[in-house]
């Protein structure tokens, strides 16, 4: 059975969003098939043997599952997706293919056929780009970004947020500090808030932290002493968490709002 923390799900999920076209990887294994049963000493050395060993490691959840959850590096999982050799292993199979035809005309139907399914694994060469926002990200964090911008007091506001946020608006804003560490985010995986159990709140701060993250409606007390302790400037609220009898049992201020989410200060007392 995989880790209860990082499950099954979480790889599935890292694995499609990683592969996305499916076409890629069908063709990849194929080579690598050809090359267990055909290929040299030499070229399964290279290929094949590190694949099948990368396949009963790194990419097996029931070895990675506690892996990542001591190492917190679940976020960073699909880099683990970078050192197969896709790209190198493909383009050597479709150049010796190319190569191993007799006549020109036959070279150049290879040719064409490979051009065709390049253009089938990728993504649209072609994307329309806001010209508001040229950074790639959702408009809500750059909404988000310059909201904190307007009402800080420090150089480097300190904010605390959900995951998705999290994750992207310290690219784009590299002066936001966390509250919340990297291994605190990812110590409940892909959990949700009703799938925690209360009484780990008072474990620790972390877990406190962890969990209020995640929607949890944590111990007044125990966030309110942790926006003090790690000098909060920011909470940043996921509309669809916490109640609002909630929000007013924590020492916070409200700030305003952006599509899916308000800002408030914390009030520290």
């Amino acid at each position: 059975m995989v880790n209860d923390v990082i499950g099954i799900e979480f790889f599935l999920n890292y694995f499609w969003s990683y592969w996305g076209n499916m076409l890629y990887l069908v063709i990849y294994l194929g080579v690598l098939l050809y090359l267990g049963r055909y290929g040299s000493k030499l070229m399964k050395q290279i290929f094949v043997w590190p694949f099948l060993i990368l396949l009963f490691t790194v990419y097996n959840p029931l070895i990675m599952g506690p892996v990542l959850e001591v190492t917190g590096w679940a976020d960073r999982y699909s880099r683990f997706f970078w050192i197969l050799p896709v790209e190198i292993l493909c383009a050597y199979t479709f150049a010796m293919l190319i190569d191993r035809r007799k006549n020109m005309s036959s070279k150049a139907v290879m040719v064409c056929l490979m051009i065709c399914m390049a253009l089938m694994c990728g993504g649209t060469l072609i994307k329309e780009i806001p010209d508001e926002n040229i950074y790639k990200m959702d408009d809500y964090i750059l909404e988000i970004s310059e909201l904190i911008g307007e009402e800080k007091t420090t150089e480097r506001p300190i904010i605390i947020c959900d995951r998705n946020v999290y994750y992207q608006i310290r690219q784009y804003d590299a002066s936001l500090l966390m509250a919340i560490n990297n291994e605190e985010m990812t110590m409940y995986g892909e959990k949700q808030a009703d799938e925690l159990v209360v009484e780990e709140q008072y474990l620790s701060q972390s877990n406190a932290g962890a969990m209020f993250v995640r929607g949890a409606e944590v111990d007044a007390e125990l966030v309110n002493a942790l926006l003090v302790e790690r000098n909060a400037d920011f909470f940043v609220r996921n509309i669809d968490y916490y109640s609002d009898e909630y929000l007013q049992s924590l020492n916070l201020s409200y700030v305003g709002e952006v599509e899916g989410y308000e800002i408030y200060r914390c009030v520290r007392e």
